[in-house]
């Protein structure tokens, strides 16, 4: 299967922003996917322009943001179970 290696790094951090307390830095994400601080920070400017993440004002961190709460509440109400 082909992959797109912008696609693969927005599931990467979204999905490491998910797992973290206490949000993440764009530090953090650019560590963790190899690539530029500015490169991370468009990405994650992106990603918070969208709603899917969001950055908190006083420690600069990111969060899951309300839109992917919502999308995920949407996949939730969707399971059979």
């Amino acid at each position: 299967m082909r992959v797109t290696d912008s696609v693969e790094r927005v599931a990467a951090s979204l999905e490491l922003i998910g797992t973290a307390a206490d949000g993440v830095s764009v530090s953090e994400v650019a560590a963790a996917l190899d690539v530029h601080k500015a490169t991370a920070s468009r990405m994650l400017g992106t990603l918070a322009r969208r709603g899917l993440v969001e950055r908190d004002a006083v420690t600069m961190r990111y969060r899951v943001g309300p839109r992917l709460v919502s999308l995920a509440g949407g996949a939730v109400a969707r399971l059979p179970i």
